[in-house]
């Protein structure tokens, strides 16, 4: 009955420490930098529309869609690449986070499984190695 509840306690950790050392090692989950962004108001429509609010198809809009000016593009595109160098400053910083927290969980289990290895071999507080 003994070597039973010591078979199940070793059975438990085995299963359970696993789950619980790579619980930490999920990444948060989030918007990113140009997710945040404002969205681009890009104006009104010049399509044409039916009675019914749908846009008719086939017709072609009446005229073209006023053009940015350069100064807005380059605002836009350094907005943009601003954002894109945070991002992957923040993504180099996660992913050795990431490695580090790896290295901790393999480390965790090595030693744990060094220990139940020790703790076998010896036997239980009583000498009983566990066999008939």
């Amino acid at each position: 009955m003994i070597n039973a509840l010591r078979g199940a306690s070793l059975l438990a950790i085995f299963v359970v420490l696993p789950l619980v050392g790579c619980a930490p090692l999920m990444r948060p989950e989030g918007p990113s930098k140009v997710a945040q962004r404002a969205p681009i108001d890009s104006g009104p429509s010049t399509q044409r529309r039916g009675p019914d609010g749908y846009p008719l198809l086939g017709a072609f809009p009446s005229s073209a869609a006023p053009q940015l000016a350069d100064a807005e593009v380059n605002a836009e595109r350094s907005g943009l690449q601003g954002a894109q160098a945070g991002q992957g400053t923040e993504g180099a910083t996660a992913d050795a986070d990431y490695a580090r927290q790896l290295a901790e969980a393999n480390a965790l289990r090595l030693k744990t499984r060094q220990d139940v290895d020790a703790a076998v071999a010896t036997g239980g507080p009583d000498g009983d190695t566990g066999t008939n």
